[in-house]
């Protein structure tokens, strides 16, 4: 699990990424994952998953990616190595299509729509 104070070091780029993501969260919501989620870290970068389940099929969400592209795709493969261990099924993230471009594993399943009124 991860503590406050690791998730503090990458508060730089965590809040700002989780402020514009699709499903938004404050800071103090980010806080309340740490007893539930894992971090993941590179150089420059660091992800931040946990379990959940989906129509009964247990997955490894990606809650928040954020730092240099290079070293994302290395601790993706990592998280997808752990949750493999772990006995998911699938990793799930929302997020640009450029990912599902870059990386061919991954396809797109479907969309966020909104409609701004």
């Amino acid at each position: 699990m991860v503590t406050p104070e690791a998730l503090e070091r990458w508060r730089h780029l965590i809040e700002p990424e989780m402020a514009r993501c699709v499903t938004p969260m404050t800071w103090a919501e980010v806080l309340g994952l740490a007893d539930t989620s894992l971090l993941y870290e590179d150089k420059a970068s660091v992800m931040l998953v946990r379990g959940a389940e989906i129509a009964g099929d247990r997955v490894c969400t990606i809650v928040v990616a954020a730092g240099v592209l290079e070293e994302m795709w290395r601790i993706a493969a990592l998280v997808e190595r752990d949750a493999r261990a772990a006995g998911f099924r699938r990793v799930l993230f929302l997020g640009r299509r450029g990912w599902t471009r870059i990386d061919p594993g991954y396809v797109e399943r479907a969309i966020v729509a909104v409609k701004e009124l």
